[in-house]
């Protein structure tokens, strides 16, 4: 069997060329911005959020009204100081909610909507002090924000699918779930 041409194979890693030098890339990636990070500030006039994140995860999240409002830094029950994304929004759709949270015991706390619903939540604002957004903006572009690479552009509306959320806190608007359903699971879910 004969070997391909060189320039056939297309395994090997290789330099955009329509990207012009010293461009951004297309799709909005996140970049690490250490300036940003070092410089994050305590975030006042909140309350405490817990020690432990909880998880959001949903097949869509939509989010109205949207604002990034850079990297801060919120305190903990437990005294320590985290830095997170913050975020605020008029309103945000969840469809298929699904909250984890460490519980008594070693147990994971669920909170779940009815599969195939959505989940609002309204009469905004609502902040949201995030430490890590996983899922696919608009749909297509896979994207990891956090504060180590928050995210490159400030826009007023985003969808995100397959989205995994990592909260430290979030405060404000009203929640509504339909078909809410609570219950235990044994073992503490890893995040």
């Amino acid at each position: 069997m004969a070997e391909l041409d060189e320039s056939a194979k297309g395994l090997e890693p290789r330099k955009d060329e329509d990207i012009p030098e010293g461009a951004k890339p297309r799709i909005p990636c996140a970049t690490p911005d250490p300036e940003a990070l070092a410089a994050a500030e305590e975030e006042p006039g909140i309350p405490a959020v817990p020690d432990d994140p909880w998880i959001l995860k949903s097949s869509a999240l939509t989010l109205k009204g949207l604002k990034y409002h850079g990297i801060v830094e919120v305190r903990t029950g437990g005294g320590e100081l985290k830095p997170v994304l913050k975020f605020t929004a008029k309103a945000v759709d969840i469809r298929d909610l699904h909250q984890l949270a460490v519980g008594p015991l070693g147990r994971t706390m669920h909170v779940e909507a009815r599969k195939g619903s959505v989940s609002t939540i309204t009469e905004g604002p609502v902040t949201m002090y995030t430490e890590e957004l996983k899922g696919n903006l608009f749909g297509i572009f896979p994207v990891t924000f956090g504060p180590g690479t928050p995210p490159p552009l400030d826009v007023p509306y985003a969808v995100f699918t397959d989205v995994t959320v990592k909260q430290a806190g979030q405060f404000g608007g009203r929640l509504t779930v339909p078909g809410l359903h609570n219950y235990l699971t044994d073992g503490q879910a890893s995040w």
